[in-house]
């Protein structure tokens, strides 16, 4: 259930990032299409990685891993925890393109536009400078592991709060512009 649950949350987040090119793109430029772009990339990455988990994986290594014995135990150990790697990467840099590094580009360019309140600018920014923490597969940082967890909760929460604000900016001013005069 926890994999078909990601897949379709992945899945479900690229209409809302299209709503937004499309619901900001003359304030913003084309250039809005760049981070919608790596947004929409991570949450392929992200989604290849709910695809194949952990229940994969014992699926797969389960049976050969039983009948192995002695140094080919060992082998399949190691291949099994290669795979998990390799999905765990799949799954980080997904989620760091999807929440991270493209809700700040997108949270910027926003602040650009008259209709968006600071406040939600600075929650997108926020959140999405939270998700870095995506990375820290690749990049060891000194702290301890709550700080981590406190880094991807504000990464939801705050992304999460962002994206309602932003559909509710964007349902408000298309009814205005619904009632405008032609």
């Amino acid at each position: 259930m926890y994999t078909w649950g990601g897949i379709l949350g992945s899945l479900m987040v690229i209409p809302v990032f299209l709503a937004l090119f499309q619901g900001f793109r003359r304030e913003t430029g084309s250039i809005l299409a760049v981070p919608i772009t790596f947004a929409i990339v991570g949450v392929a990455f992200l989604t290849m990685g709910f695809m194949v988990d952990t229940g994969s994986m014992i699926y797969y290594f389960g049976p050969a891993m039983a009948a192995a014995e002695g140094s080919d135990a060992e082998l399949m150990m190691k291949a099994a925890q290669l795979a998990q790697d390799s999905i765990e990467v799949t799954w980080a840099i997904g989620s760091f393109l999807a929440y991270g590094g493209s809700i700040v580009w997108i949270a910027i360019l926003l602040s650009r536009v008259s209709r968006m309140p600071r406040w939600l600018n600075w929650t997108g920014i926020i959140g999405g400078l939270a998700g870095f923490i995506w990375i820290v597969r690749f990049v060891p940082v000194p702290a301890p592991q709550s700080v981590g967890i406190i880094l991807l909760m504000m990464n939801i929460v705050l992304v999460m709060v962002w994206l309602v604000g932003l559909s509710i900016v964007l349902a408000r001013s298309g009814d205005e512009e619904s009632v405008q005069p032609t």
